[in-house]
């Protein structure tokens, strides 16, 4: 898995017990941003992660990563630490974790005993919304779709430009993203979900054009044509009545003629031949 490439924004960071040589630094997938759904029906919301790192900061204390997760508090037995998330980050359009294993969460996870992370947290029960720093347990069948833990790289996230994107040093996704939607500096997230709402709540209004108004503007073109075509009726038959192809008293039938039948009325206009269909 790359190194999540994350914008300028707030991150939190916490003392843990030292791990051990080669294991400092490395980033877990911890929860998806916007719309959540889990493989067991529930939904929840994470679109204020900005708010979520803060109060991480807040706390003062890493939080732990167990390897049997919250049942292990709920029954009162010992629940060890695999590791200790030390750090919150959003890269990638994801939070992600920074995670000092313990010497037994490495074991565990070279082994394959359990291969997922599994977020806990509080939510909104009303919206859904993600509302405190997860801690997180490890877990066989996790409830939301992450990597696993083996196919996660030990990575360096940084705010410095990637020389990998086109254009060489380019910003962040995350910084293009806010100038693509003409957003400010300080924007989130979640203002970024909201913008790309309205975008596809708006129709574009140089591919869509509104029923009504194109109902209206073929209606006129509609009415422009017919009163092109009468006002050539109109001038057809005066012309052959002052060239004396019809009498005076002809004139309706003529004008009826050339209305609808145009061909047949130029043919009796030019020779006298033509035959008046509608006499």
């Amino acid at each position: 898995m790359t190194a999540p490439r994350a914008a300028a924004r707030p991150v939190a960071r916490h003392a843990a017990p030292p791990p051990a040589p080669g294991e400092a630094g490395r980033w877990a997938q911890l929860m998806p941003l916007g719309e959540i759904a889990g493989r067991d029906g529930r939904r929840f919301r994470l679109t204020r992660p900005d708010a979520v790192i803060a109060d991480f900061a807040r706390r003062g204390h890493p939080l732990p990563v167990e390897h049997a997760g919250a049942s292990a508090r709920q029954t009162g037995r010992a629940a060890p630490a695999a590791g200790w998330i030390t750090e919150l980050k959003v890269g990638d359009a994801m939070l992600w974790a920074r995670i000092d294993r313990t010497e037994r969460g490495r074991a565990m996870v070279a082994a394959r005993e359990h291969r997922f992370l599994s977020p806990e947290f509080h939510c909104d029960r009303r919206t859904g919304e993600v509302l405190a720093p997860p801690s997180a347990g490890l877990v066989h069948h996790p409830n939301l779709r992450l990597a696993a833990l083996n196919r996660q790289e030990p990575v360096a996230m940084t705010d410095a430009p990637d020389p990998d994107m086109p254009g060489g040093a380019a910003a962040p996704i995350a910084e293009r993203l806010r100038t693509a939607l003409g957003l400010g500096e300080g924007a989130g997230e979640a203002d970024a979900l909201a913008a790309v709402a309205r975008l596809r709540e708006r129709p574009d209004p140089a591919r869509f054009v509104p029923v009504a108004a194109m109902r209206e503007l073929m209606a006129e073109r509609h009415a422009g044509a017919a009163a092109r075509a009468e006002q050539d009726v109109g001038r057809k038959v005066e012309d052959a009545l002052a060239r004396g192809c019809i009498s005076r008293a002809m004139v309706p039938r003529a004008t009826a003629l050339c209305r609808n039948d145009p061909a047949n009325f130029d043919a009796l206009g030019e020779g006298g031949g033509g035959t008046d269909r509608g006499a």
